[in-house]
């Protein structure tokens, strides 16, 4: 039996506040296991098993990097809309998205019980945090790297760095530069630590 409390703004008032019990049955557990071996890491685009574990390794440390700083970050003051910041690419996105359900920007965030001002902090959040991470940092964002970013997602994507552009906006891509720079620049101390 898992005991659960819904929270008091849930979207069902019927449930909203109130304790309820799932009971559950556990049929059977498992663990599926592969061996990494030269075979599989090869099949993964990999010369050999130690290499596809480092690599593992590596993505394994930056994914911890982006939930920290994403987690134990707080927004104190949201930027305005001139700040040139990727808010307009998320509510065109959203209301499209709504759009195709039919129903107005308005009437998506009356559905998630959110204002205006509540969902542009859920939107902006990761990219007010990396920004002042890259400050912090010291790190200086120039438009020449932020178009090898770019034309890098262009190749990955099949496509090219103006449609990109067009798809996400600038900002938005700019953003994508400055969230990978940040987690690049901690994982290098993180190494340098490591080997010491």
């Amino acid at each position: 039996d898992i005991n659960v409390t819904f929270p008091t703004d849930y979207q069902s008032t019927d449930l909203a506040g109130k304790k309820a019990v799932f009971t559950v049955t556990v049929n059977k557990i498992s663990r599926p296991y592969t061996e990494v071996n030269d075979e599989f890491a090869k099949a993964a685009g990999f010369d050999t098993a130690e290499a596809y574990m480092a690599d593992l390794k590596d993505r394994t440390i930056k994914n911890y990097l982006y939930s920290y700083i994403t987690g134990n970050s707080k927004i104190i003051e949201l930027p305005s809309d001139e700040d040139g910041n990727s808010y307009e690419y998320f509510k065109s996105y959203y209301t499209q998205m709504a759009a195709s359900y039919g129903m107005g920007f308005e009437d998506l965030l009356s559905n998630y019980q959110m204002s205006e001002a509540d969902f542009k902090k859920e939107m902006l959040t990761e990219e007010i945090i990396f920004y002042a991470a890259i400050d912090k940092l010291g790190v200086k964002v120039t438009k020449e790297e932020v178009n090898k970013e770019v034309e890098e997602m262009a190749k990955l994507n099949s496509t090219t760095a103006d449609k990109v552009i067009e798809n996400y906006g600038e900002n938005f891509t700019e953003f994508i530069y400055v969230q990978s720079t940040v987690i690049e620049r901690l994982f290098e101390t993180v190494k340098i630590i490591d080997k010491a």
